[in-house]
C-alpha cells in the first residue's frame, strides 16, 4: 500500500469524526492488541478531572523533561494543528511520522472485519504507539472525556491525578457532581496512588473508590499544600520559591498537583522549579494583543469560565469586557454563560466551526437572558473584527467558549495589528 501524505492522514481522521463519540473500552483494547500493546511500553501518569487536567499534564510533562526523562504528552483537544495533541519532550510529532504511524494503524484496523474505532480511539492509539516506538520513559496522558469509559483508560499508570470536578458533559457523565465524580474516578486503579484537588462531595466519592481499590489518596489541602510564599509541601518533600508564567489563581492548584507528582516520581527540586517556570500553554489565558488587550481562553464549562473571569479581574481590573463567545451544544451553555456574560460590556456570539456547534439563534437567546447588548455573527473572523472595532483602548477583548473557536481565529494577531 502506498504511503499516506500528511493531508491524506488528516482527511482519514476527519472521516472518522463522523462516527462521533462512543464510550467504552472494547475498541481500544482490540486496537492495543493489534499494535502489540504499546501502552505497556512506558510509565504512564493518567490525568482526569473537569478543569485543569490539560494544564496539569503540560506542567508535569515539563517537569519530567527537565529531570532528564524522555516524556510523551498526549492532550486534547488541539487548537490550530492536530499534531499539538502528540508531543515528546515538548516537540510535536513530525508530519511524516504522523502519516506513517496513522497508515500503520489504518491497515491494522482494516485487517479486522467490521471494526470501526472512533477518531479519539485512533488518536489514543497513535500517541501510545509513538511513545513506545520512541522509547519514552514516561507518557503523561490526559483523559479525553469522563474517565471510566474513556479510551485512555486502557492504561495501567504508575500515578493517577484528578483535578477539580464540576458539571460538564451531563448527557454522558450524569447530572450530579456525585455521578460525574464516579465516572472521573473510574481511572483510579488497584493500588495506584491518587493525587487530587477535588473537593467536598466529589472528593468523598473519590475516597470511596480509593478505599474499594486499595489506592492511597492524597488530596490537596490535606496531604498536599500550596503555601502563599509560592511553595508546595507534600509527603515526598517540599519545593520553595516556585515561579510560573501561567496566570490565574486556579493554576495554583494545578501547579501544586504537578509539583507533588514530580516529587513522588523522584524529580529533583531544581528540575521541578525549571519545569514549572518554562511551561507555556496555548489557549489558556493567552494574551495576544495589547491595544486593545486580547485574551484567548478555551474555557467551556462553568468552573473554567469562573476561573477565567477571576483571572480577568485580577490581571486587568476595571477594564470593560468585549466578549466573543461560541459554544458546542453538548456543553452546559446557560450555566457557563452565567459566569461571564453578565460581566461584559458587549457580547458577540458566534458558533464554533464544529458539527457539534450550538445554533447561533440558541446562543443569542441564551446570552440575552443575561445581557441586552448581544449580537450574533455567523462568521468567526467577522465576529472578532466586530469586537476589535467596538473595543476602546482601555477595554479587553476576550475570546472564549470553545477551543474550536480559538482554532478558527488562528490569525488573531494579524487581525489585532490591523
Amino acid at each position: 500500500m502506498k504511503g499516506f501524505t500528511f493531508k491524506e492522514a488528516c482527511e482519514y481522521l476527519e472521516n472518522l469524526s463522523r462516527l462521533g463519540i462512543r464510550m467504552g473500552l472494547e475498541n481500544i483494547r482490540k486496537l492495543m492488541e493489534l499494535l502489540g500493546h504499546p501502552e505497556r511500553a512506558f510509565k504512564a501518569v493518567h490525568i482526569g478531572g473537569t478543569v485543569g487536567k490539560g494544564s496539569t499534564a503540560h506542567l508535569l510533562a515539563s517537569i519530567l523533561r527537565e529531570a532528564g526523562f524522555k516524556t510523551g504528552l498526549f492532550t486534547s483537544p488541539h487548537i490550530y494543528d492536530v499534531r499539538e495533541r502528540f508531543r515528546i519532550n515538548g516537540e510535536m510529532i513530525g508530519k511524516g511520522e504522523f502519516a506513517t504511524l496513522l497508515l500503520e494503524i489504518k491497515e491494522r484496523i482494516e485487517s479486522v472485519e467490521d471494526f470501526h474505532p472512533t477518531q479519539f480511539e485512533v488518536h489514543t492509539a497513535l500517541a501510545f504507539l509513538w511513545f513506545a516506538r520512541k522509547g519514552c520513559d514516561f507518557g503523561v496522558v490526559e483523559v479525553g472525556l469522563g474517565g471510566r469509559l474513556d479510551a485512555t483508560n486502557v492504561l495501567m499508570p504508575v500515578l493517577t491525578i484528578i483535578t477539580d470536578i464540576g458539571i460538564d458533559h451531563t448527557d454522558l457523565l450524569g447530572s450530579t457532581i456525585e455521578e460525574i465524580a464516579r465516572e472521573k474516578g473510574g481511572i483510579i486503579k488497584e493500588g495506584v496512588p491518587l493525587l487530587t484537588s477535588a473537593e467536598r462531595r466529589a472528593l468523598e466519592v473519590l475516597r470511596g473508590i480509593c478505599e474499594e481499590r486499595g489506592a492511597k489518596i492524597f488530596p490537596l489541602g490535606e496531604e498536599i499544600f500550596w503555601k502563599e510564599e509560592r511553595s508546595v509541601r507534600s509527603p515526598w518533600g517540599e519545593v520553595r520559591e516556585i515561579r510560573s508564567g501561567l496566570k490565574g489563581e486556579h493554576q495554583k492548584k494545578n501547579i501544586a498537583l504537578a509539583v507533588a507528582a514530580g516529587l513522588y516520581l523522584g524529580c529533583p527540586e531544581w528540575a521541578i522549579k525549571e519545569g514549572v517556570r518554562k511551561t507555556r500553554i496555548r489557549g489558556r489565558f493567552e494574551v495576544v494583543g495589547r491595544n486593545p488587550v486580547i485574551v484567548l481562553d478555551g474555557a467551556h464549562n462553568p468552573p473554567a469560565m469562573k476561573a477565567l473571569r477571576e483571572a480577568i479581574n485580577k490581571y486587568f481590573p476595571r477594564r470593560k469586557i468585549i466578549l466573543v463567545i461560541g459554544m458546542l451544544r453538548d456543553k452546559p451553555i446557560e450555566e457557563t454563560m452565567r459566569e461571564i456574560v453578565p460581566y461584559a460590556k458587549t457580547v458577540i456570539v458566534t458558533p464554533p466551526p464544529s458539527e457539534r456547534a450550538a445554533d447561533l439563534e440558541d446562543l443569542v437567546r441564551l446570552a440575552r437572558s443575561f445581557k441586552e447588548d448581544v449580537v450574533g455573527v455567523e462568521d468567526n473572523v467577522e465576529a472578532l473584527k466586530m469586537a476589535l472595532k467596538r473595543a476602546e483602548e482601555e477595554d479587553i477583548v476576550v475570546v472564549t467558549g470553545s477551543f474550536y473557536l480559538l482554532g478558527a481565529l488562528g490569525n488573531v494577531r494579524k487581525l489585532a495589528n490591523g
